[in-house]
This record gives structure tokens, C-alpha cells and sequence, in this order.
């Protein structure tokens, strides 16, 4: 389907459109075995005047390199993808870079380098209206502060903004109990 979309997009020039789903066709090629620089390379050489779409391919390449086990790869391009989300103006994609590179650095004890993406990833968040992400951030950032009332006000935060499912989830991710 991706394919079929990808051609689709091509049919009526919209070369952001095209890039971005054949993005998804190299993810499914990668899956199916396809070795990830030999997909994503050329497409990434294509985009490379078009930064929306070279932003998201970046995106998926590095997501789909840290789900591959291959976090070194992954993070050699960091600096290249905060770059591309810079130029697209993609601040939730900062933000989100932000939050993952924050949680890696949390689950490893890195603890004053979590803090600091997250505290990045605010910066990020300042302005989209985004609840959901910046109530993320504050649960995490609290949990390394240890400040367990800072940790139910964002927990709060996400229930007022009908967050549930997230708010159990980390909760259960926590491992805290409501008081």
C-alpha cells in the first residue's frame, strides 16, 4: 500500500509526499531483511532540499536502527537529524527526539543527561499545546528529581486532559501506587 501511495504522490509531483511514504516502503524492505543504509541512503540523497521530508526519513532510519539493537549507528546520526528537524521546523519532532534520547539515558542511569534532554524537550514543547508530551516529560523528570509530588501534578495534568491509559501506564512503569 505504501508503494501504490508513494506512486500516487509521484503521479501528481508532490516530491515531500513521495520521499516521505517511500520512507515507509524502505521500513517494510528492512523488515523483510533489506539492510537499512542500503534502503534509506539513496532516499536521504534525494531529500536532501526538501527538509520536511528529509527530517521524517531521518526519523524512522534512527528509530528503526535503535530498534534494530544498532544504538551506535543510531546515534552517530543524531546530530544530522536534530539538524534536518531544525531545518523543517519540526519542534514536536525535537521534542520527541529529545524525550527518547532522555528516557535511553534514564533506563541507563545517566541521570543528569535524561535531565537535560528532557529539560530540552520542554524547551521544545513551548508553544505547540502538546499535553500529552509535556506531561511525559514532567513524570520523568520528577521520578529522577524524586519529587513524588511533582510526579502526581503531571500525572494530574494528563488526567485533566483525559490521559488515562498514559497515566496507568506510567504508573505501572513507575511502579507507584496513587496515594
Amino acid at each position: 500500500h505504501s508503494q501504490i501511495a508513494a506512486d500516487l504522490w509521484n503521479l501528481h509531483g508532490d516530491d515531500e509526499a513521495h520521499l516521505t511514504e517511500l520512507g515507509m516502503v524502505a521500513r517494510a524492505q528492512v523488515g523483510l531483511g533489506a539492510d537499512p543504509g542500503t534502503v534509506f541512503g539513496p532516499l536521504l540523497d534525494r531529500a536532501r532540499e526538501i527538509p520536511s521530508a528529509r527530517s521524517r526519513l531521518l526519523m524512522n532510519y534512527v528509530m528503526l536502527l535503535g530498534t534494530l539493537g544498532q544504538r551506535p549507528q543510531a546515534e552517530a546520526l543524531y546530530p544530522a537529524l536534530m539538524q534536518a528537524l531544525q531545518e523543517a521546523g519540526d519542534t514536536l519532532g525535537l521534542a520527541n527526539v529529545h524525550i527518547n534520547r532522555g528516557v535511553d539515558a534514564h533506563e541507563n542511569g545517566q541521570h543528569a543527561e535524561a535531565a537535560a534532554h528532557y529539560r530540552a524537550a520542554i524547551t521544545q514543547l513551548r508553544g505547540t499545546g502538546n499535553t500529552r508530551l509535556l506531561g511525559v516529560v514532567l513524570s520523568n523528570l520528577s521520578e529522577i528529581d524524586g519529587n513524588l509530588s511533582a510526579f502526581e501534578d503531571a500525572l494530574t495534568l494528563l488526567i485533566s486532559a483525559g490521559q488515562q491509559e498514559l497515566v496507568a501506564q506510567i504508573r505501572r512503569n513507575a511502579q507507584l501506587q496513587t496515594p
